[in-house]
Parts: structure tokens; sequence; C-alpha cells
């Protein structure tokens, strides 16, 4: 049957760290026949391989704070069969964040000047000492925390591209 691997991870029983809320998952499926493959029960696109029958892919998925998540991969052939191969993943961070806006793949329209961005994160928690920031290349921008709401305003290269924001949270002691 259909054969899946994952680039850096080992299969159930092992559990994989994973040190941040989101983590890009990329592998492969061998089968000279593949029908579809699909990642707890969700389909995922593949792209053709360096070799006949190889197929990969590649994409991000979130990972629970403190938690350990299961990610079940099941390759279907053109006759049938099926192979599930799970994947623990564990989480090393114990705080989410979760991007607001801009919305993922947001698109701005570009006048030729700088543009002022709303940027907004909620935390799973906060606690004294803490301080978020916003960061798009080596600008960094602080945040305004309230409560477990994280926001302020990001200013957009003149520039046209694609840009990404990364959310930062620091307690006093160390980044998380």
């Amino acid at each position: 049957g259909p054969q899946i691997t994952l680039v850096g991870m080992q299969p159930s029983p092992v559990l994989n760290p994973v040190n941040s809320s989101s983590v890009a998952i990329t592998g492969s499926v061998v089968d000279a026949n593949l029908a579809s493959i699909t990642v707890n029960d969700q389909s995922i696109p593949v792209r053709p391989g360096s070799a006949l029958g190889r197929y990969d892919f590649s994409f991000n998925t979130p990972i629970e704070p403190s938690a350990q998540t299961p990610l079940v991969f099941t390759a279907t052939d053109m006759g049938g069969n099926s192979t599930s191969v799970t994947y623990l993943l564990r989480s090393l961070v114990s705080l989410s964040i979760k991007p607001l806006l801009p919305g993922e793949a947001a698109r701005f329209i570009n006048s030729g000047s700088p543009i002022q961005v709303q940027t907004a994160a909620r935390l799973s928690e906060v606690a004294e000492g803490f301080s978020a920031s916003v960061r798009l290349g080596n600008q960094q921008t602080p945040l305004t925390l309230t409560q477990t709401l994280a926001s302020g305003e990001v200013t957009l290269p003149a520039t046209a591209g694609e840009y990404t924001l990364t959310y930062e949270v620091y307690n006093t002691a160390q980044t998380l």
C-alpha cells in the first residue's frame, strides 16, 4: 500500500516536540496509483515529487499549547487500499497566540506610499510582566495589551510584495 513519511518527524509512538503554536508539516506519499491523502479526515493537496509515484505535500497546522496533537495521515490508492500513519506532536508551548487582524492572506492596495495596518492577536493567557510585539522583517512594533488582546499598528512598506507578520510575546523572564 501507500507509504507516508514526514520530514524530520517519527511516527507514533514517538512524540515529536514542537515549540510554536503552528507547525509546518512537509512530507511525501509514495504509491503508483494514489487516489487521495487526508490528514485527520481533511483532504490535502499534493504535487508530483522527484520520482514516479511520489507525491509531496506541505501545510501548516495549529498546535494547541501544552497538548498532544495527533495527525492521522490516510493514503488511499485507486484500488481502495488505504494506509494510515499517526504522527504525534507534543507542544512545548504553554501560551498560544491567535492572530485576528489582518486576516491571513489579507491584501492591501498600494498607492506608492507606506500603509498603516491595524494588527491584533488574542493570547490564551497574560500575566504580570508580559509584553507583546509584532515583527515585520527587521521592524518590530510593540503592541498594547488589553487583557488578552494585543493590538497596534504596523506600517507596511511602500513597495508591493508579500509580507509576513510574526507575533511575539515576552514575559520579563524569557521569550515565549
